[in-house]
């Protein structure tokens, strides 16, 4: 099983491209769904590149399985199959907080650093917290 937080890249979460937009100084995109506000405002939060949770797919396919343990029986008697889980996220352990991964964006395209508007569809990343990703880093 991967799990990733919010997945950034073509295609993926809009959250990230209505903070490049933002950054970038183009209007905002429509809103197609209302997103709650962030439970605990300012907390950090981690994202995953697609490219990266691609990759992270990869070598969990070409992984040999797990062994089946003892403690794995169904109710009925049977073998369960045994699954690991890896957290995959990308960033420091910290993660961010939604100022400094803006400051980030910007930097990454030469663009001043814009303030985030406290509305909820842009501060929706907060909800998520920080991932343990180490079993994936291994």
């Amino acid at each position: 099983v991967v799990r990733p937080p919010a997945v950034v890249g073509a295609g993926c979460d809009p959250r990230h491209e209505k903070l490049q937009r933002l950054v970038l100084g183009l209007p905002p995109l429509p809103e197609t769904k209302a997103r709650p506000p962030a439970e605990r405002p300012g907390r950090r939060f981690r994202v995953a590149c697609a490219d990266d949770v691609a990759q992270v797919i990869a070598r969990v396919v070409d992984r040999p399985p797990p062994p089946t343990h003892a403690s794995a029986q169904r109710q009925d008697g049977g073998a369960s199959e045994a699954y690991e889980a890896f957290n995959v996220a990308s960033g420091g352990p910290q993660g961010y907080d939604l100022d400094d991964y803006v400051a980030a964006l910007a930097a990454a395209l030469g663009r001043p650093v814009p303030e985030v508007p406290e509305a909820p569809e842009m501060r929706n990343y907060e909800k998520q917290g920080v991932l343990d990703t180490t079993r994936a880093e291994e």
